[in-house]
């Protein structure tokens, strides 16, 4: 608060009139040149990242490897111009996983066993499984129509349903259980971070209780998770924990085959084009949601050959760490030049 018998008892400089006008013209030049160049660095920097959008666009749209090879020379002539801002990473990332999904990123081998077979053995475990009582039979989904396929793969991919590569598609509980202050930790949509699961703010279910989630849903290591509801619908992980927990109606579980490399589902399904099928999947709502019944339906998604899944999980770990020290050395440099402003500052401003 300020204090009133202070602040008018208070000393300020008071410069002649005549200099207080100039003063106060100067200030007011000054500040219309600082307005002048805050619009212009505005403008550079929008015409920057519609170059950068456009660049990646092409980039990805790519017809052959001479238009491919011509769209990544610009890029790579730009790269120190166009990413020296966090946005333009985040949409580098974006494309990288855009091209790993279509088959761009790596090259193809035409020895590697195609996706045909590796649907066959898929099935073949699936009807194992069934027959060992572990998991439930489900009635077969239609082919995938014409319609239904965006563009064209490389030999040996092959277009096919999330449940074909699932061996459970489930979420987990609906009613909220008696609480017990220890036990099993329940997890909810809100504990699942960007890359893993949180484990606070907990809430937990007694051993019994837990016993009864996992005949439904039973998570483990190397599953995947899917916020189905909630803050964050989409947001997925691969749960890399070994500890038990159960999970409650707002996340999906995906418990893959033992044939399909989890990181290569788990990349399509944090893509663009895999989060828009998420999100658009269960049709409009009042509250954005994701539906099994609708995912099993509706999500369509590209599958290489095993081989190449490897090939493509490795160079776009490679890729996403160097978009991590890319981002790192941007807000390395933002604080450099943020210290070096302050230092200016106190340097003008800061004593006699």
């Amino acid at each position: 608060a300020i204090n009133d018998k202070k602040f008018f008892i208070g000393l300020f400089p008071l410069p002649p009139v005549n200099e207080q006008k100039r003063i106060t013209n100067k200030i007011e030049e000054t500040f219309k040149q600082i307005a002048l160049l805050e619009q212009e660095l505005k403008r550079r920097e929008q015409h920057k990242r519609q170059l950068n959008k456009n660049l990646l666009y092409y980039f990805t749209q790519s017809k052959n490897i001479v238009e491919f090879n011509k769209d990544l020379s610009l890029i790579l002539d730009n790269f120190n111009t166009l990413y020296d801002n966090l946005d333009n990473v985040k949409e580098l990332r974006h494309s990288i996983l855009s091209l790993a999904v279509q088959g761009k990123l790596v090259p193809q081998n035409l020895n590697d066993e195609p996706a045909s077979e590796l649907l066959k053995k898929i099935q073949a475990e699936k009807e194992r499984l069934i027959k060992e009582k572990k998991i439930k039979k489900e009635k077969p989904l239609p082919p995938i129509k014409d319609e239904e396929i965006p563009y064209e793969l490389p030999e040996g991919w092959e277009w096919v349903r999330l449940n074909d590569l699932s061996l459970v598609m489930t979420d987990g509980e609906h009613i909220n259980p008696p609480a017990a202050d220890q036990g099993i930790p329940i997890i909810s949509a809100k504990n699942i971070g960007e890359k893993d699961l949180k484990f606070d703010d907990l809430g937990y279910v007694s051993e019994d209780y837990a016993q009864k989630f996992w005949k439904k849903c039973n998570p483990e290591n190397g599953d995947i998770l899917v916020v189905s509801r909630g803050g964050g619908v989409g947001r997925t992980i691969i749960a890399n924990c070994t500890q038990r927990y159960c999970l409650m109606g707002s996340v999906l579980l995906f418990k893959l085959s033992k044939e399909i490399n989890n990181s290569y589902l788990y990349y399509y399904l944090i893509s663009e084009e895999g989060q828009l099928k998420l999100t658009t999947s269960s049709g409009a709502t009042a509250q954005p949601a994701i539906y099994i019944t609708h995912l099993k339906r509706n999500y369509i998604l590209t599958l290489p050959p095993i081989n190449e899944q490897e090939r493509i999980v490795a160079k776009v770990d490679q890729l996403m760490h160097l978009c991590d020290e890319l981002e790192a050395s941007i807000t390395h440099a933002q604080k450099d030049r943020e210290l070096l402003m302050q230092a200016v500052l106190q340097e003008v401003f800061g004593g006699n």
